[in-house]
C-alpha cells in the first residue's frame, strides 16, 4: 500500500496507506462523468476520488470518506491520478516575461510532499486563558466555502467548523495563531515549479493546479468507446470492464489496419 502524507483519523487512529483502483473503463467512466458536471471544483474532486480510491487504511471509500480527507491529501491522490494519464508529466509552452521568448516547460505529474508533523490531524492552541482544539480542514470544508465569496466569511466560517471547543469568534490575532499551527502540523503538496528562461536566464516561478487531469479525457473516452463498439460490435459494458491498456491495444490495431487500408484513423493515430 502507499502512504498519504496526511491520513485519515478513525476512532483514534491515524490510517495512511491506501489503494487505487485499476484502471479500467468502469473507473474512467466515473471520472469522465464527474469532470462534466457544474458542480464546484471540490464537490467533482469528491466524486473522482471516490472513483479511482478503493480504501484509505480498513475503510472502502465513499464520498463521505473523500470529503473526510485533508485538504493536502486531495491533492496527493488527484495528482496520483494525474500521473497515471500522464506518466512523467506534461510539456507548457510559456512566454518569458523578461525577453518575451516563448519556451517550452514540462511539468511533471508529481509535485514534492512535505508529510503532516506530529499532532496531525489536530492543534491546541493558547486562547483566552485556556488552550482550545482544531482540527486541520477538510474536503467537506472546501465544499462548503465554496459558495462563500468574502474571504473574511470564508475564513470565519472555516474555524468555526473546524473548532471542536465550541469556540466563539475569533478576533484577527486568534485567527492568525490558529493559521500559524495549522501551517506547522499540515502536510503539503508542492503546486509551484521554478524554471529559466534558455534564451535570457530570466526565472520564473509557475503555479500549477493540484487538482488538473486532462480536460480532453471525457470525450477521448467516449470516442474510445464509440471507435470499438463500431469495429468489434462491443457492448458498452464489455469495453468497459477491459483495463485501459487492453483497450488501447485493440484501439492501436484498429488504427493499424486502416493505415493497411489507407484509410484514416479515428482519432487521428495519436495514441
Amino acid at each position: 500500500m502507499d502512504r498519504l502524507p496526511g491520513g485519515l483519523w478513525r476512532d483514534g487512529r491515524l490510517f495512511r496507506e491506501y489503494t487505487l483502483l485499476p484502471m479500467n473503463g468502469v473507473t474512467e467512466l466515473r471520472i469522465a462523468e464527474a469532470l462534466i458536471s457544474d458542480a464546484p471544483t471540490p464537490c467533482v474532486v469528491t466524486e473522482v476520488l471516490a472513483a479511482v480510491v478503493e480504501r484509505v487504511g480498513d475503510e472502502p471509500m465513499t464520498t463521505d470518506l473523500a470529503r473526510d480527507l485533508s485538504v493536502a491529501d486531495r491533492q496527493y491522490l488527484m495528482r496520483r491520478l494525474k500521473a497515471r494519464y500522464e506518466g512523467g508529466g506534461s510539456w507548457s509552452t510559456l512566454r518569458c516575461s523578461a525577453c518575451s521568448e516563448p519556451f517550452d516547460l514540462k511539468v511533471p505529474s508529481e509535485m514534492p510532499v512535505k508529510p503532516a508533523e506530529p499532532g496531525y490531524p489536530f492543534v491546541e492552541v493558547e486562547m483566552r486563558g485556556s488552550r482550545s482544539r482544531f482540527r486541520i480542514p477538510n474536503g467537506g470544508d472546501q465544499e462548503v466555502l465554496a459558495g462563500v465569496d468574502d474571504p473574511g466569511a470564508a475564513m470565519e466560517l472555516l474555524l468555526k467548523r473546524c473548532a471542536l471547543d465550541g469556540e466563539a469568534a475569533l478576533d484577527p490575532r486568534e485567527i492568525a495563531r490558529v493559521d500559524e499551527a495549522m501551517e506547522f502540523v499540515f502536510p503539503e503538496v508542492a503546486d509551484r515549479i521554478s524554471a529559466s528562461c534558455p534564451e535570457c536566464g530570466n526565472g520564473h516561478e509557475i503555479a500549477t493546479d493540484p487538482y488538473d487531469i486532462p480536460a480532453a479525457l471525457p470525450e477521448a473516452l467516449f470516442a474510445e468507446i464509440h471507435e470499438l463498439a463500431m469495429n468489434y460490435h462491443w457492448s458498452e459494458n464489455a469495453i468497459l470492464e477491459m483495463p485501459r491498456e487492453r483497450r488501447r491495444m485493440y484501439l492501436r490495431l484498429i488504427d493499424e489496419a486502416q493505415g493497411v487500408r489507407g484509410g484514416e484513423p479515428l482519432l487521428g493515430g495519436t495514441r
